[in-house]
């Protein structure tokens, strides 16, 4: 940690990173907890400090590019824990919430492709099931009060050669 600031400053920063390599792969950087036997394993909180004017700070992840022409960028894994015995772990993303104003958009897009290939897959499924149900999929918009509800939308692109997307 670093300390607090004065009345009229700002706190100091941290950085935590490996050096750089001319001739090679840069080292890694891996934050964990220890194992728990007879216990819970522990957390890993990444949390921005609030503010009390301007924007509330961002927590950004980011895998790394390349510009091997044989290689291809980093993944960004966010993967729920598994149960020997129980359930299995959730996988939340979620927007903040608007005291007075409107809450915040969950975005997902996959990139424009270059100028040969096809831009990435959106996709999204439950497992499969051997002894019962399997999931479900809902897309659902909030209700309102005091306006319209909201609308699911769904439209394919079109094409320039061949049929429209379907």
């Amino acid at each position: 940690s670093t300390a607090g600031s004065g009345s009229q400053g700002v706190s100091g920063g941290m950085q935590l990173s490996t050096g750089g390599s001319l001739a090679g792969s840069s080292g890694q950087v891996e934050t964990s907890s220890g194992d728990a036997v007879g216990g819970a394993g522990g957390d890993i909180s990444l949390v921005v400090g609030a503010g009390d004017s301007g924007d509330g700070g961002d927590t950004v992840m980011g895998a790394g590019h390349t510009s091997s022409g044989l290689g291809k960028g980093g993944d960004v894994v966010v993967s729920a824990g598994g149960s020997m015995n129980g359930t299995g772990g959730s996988v939340l993303v979620g927007s903040g919430a608007g005291a007075a104003s409107h809450s915040g958009n969950v975005v997902v897009v996959t990139a424009h492709a270059g100028s040969s290939g096809v831009s990435g897959s959106l996709q999204g499924s439950t497992g499969a099931s051997t002894a019962g149900a399997s999931g479900v999929i809902e897309l659902m918009t909030g209700n309102a009060t005091q306006g319209s509800g909201g609308a699911v939308n769904a439209a394919a692109g079109t094409g320039d050669t061949g049929r429209g997307g379907s």
